[in-house]
């Protein structure tokens, strides 16, 4: 079985590598903030660059197109300065820089309680699973019972005790994982759970002290009707679904929360 170290380890180089990927596919593909900024800040660098304002170039240009097409020369007095609006420019350029630094600072917060409230959803979760594994761990009566047991021969009773003890805890919503994920893996187990219970109160019968059985005392075992061996074949089949079940919802909840 892995150590603790080793899969907190891992967990470090899995955020490691989400790191990394995120940084190249900003890079690359880069997010609306920087588009933005690099918006406002290149035409405030253009501003800067052109030899004269801006406005005066675009009006030129709508007036040399408007010749052209109409035949009729109209023109506009020429600034006396030629300088640029170099103030619009900075203006923009200064906008650029501080909305950019303001949403990475709003970011940075906003990402860091995230993953805080992440991390104390996954310290409650993980302190739900262990009082779980501690009330339905892979090894207790019932889980054997459900995974090995043939339910044609009679069994005892007493772990079916554990079974309803946890289910009758575990359908109260302080029992209720905060990952989505796990939760609904969870009900999924409960409720087969619930059936495999029930479905044994039903079809089986006390023999003797602690024993039960499906199949009634002085049934010829060789000539089980249609209907009994359908009710055994079931509580097998349900059995081995729960057991399974227990098995899929620790394996998930140790991936999910490194435990």
């Amino acid at each position: 079985m892995p150590k603790l170290s080793d899969l907190q380890k891992l967990a470090s180089e899995l955020e490691l590598k989400d790191v990394l990927k995120g940084a190249i596919r900003r890079f690359f593909l880069p997010d609306l903030v920087w588009k933005l900024t690099f918006v406002v800040i290149g035409t405030g660098a253009s501003i800067l660059l052109f030899p004269t304002p801006l406005k005066v170039l675009f009006y030129n240009v709508l007036i040399s197109t408007f010749n052209i097409n109409s035949g009729a020369p109209i023109t506009i007095s020429e600034m006396s300065s030629g300088y640029a609006d170099y103030w619009i420019g900075l203006a923009l350029i200064l906008l650029g820089i501080i909305y950019n630094v303001t949403s990475r600072i709003f970011q940075f917060y906003s990402d860091h309680f995230s993953r805080l409230a992440k991390e104390n959803a996954a310290a409650v979760d993980r302190k739900l699973f262990g009082l779980l594994l501690s009330d339905l761990p892979s090894d207790s009566g019932i889980v054997e019972l459900a995974r090995h047991h043939d339910f044609g021969h009679s069994f005892d009773d007493r772990p079916t005790d554990r079974l309803e003890e946890f289910l009758l805890k575990w359908r109260h919503p302080e029992f209720v994982f905060l990952d989505p994920e796990l939760e609904s893996k969870k009900l999924e187990l409960y409720n087969k759970a619930n059936e495999f219970l029930r479905f044994l109160a039903h079809k089986s019968e006390p023999i003797g002290l602690n024993r039960q059985s499906i199949v009634p005392p002085g049934t010829n075992d060789f000539a089980w009707s249609k209907q009994l061996q359908e009710e055994v074949d079931k509580a097998n089949s349900l059995g081995t679904e729960f057991a399974e079940l227990h098995r899929e919802f620790i394996l998930l909840t140790r991936k999910r929360l490194v435990c």
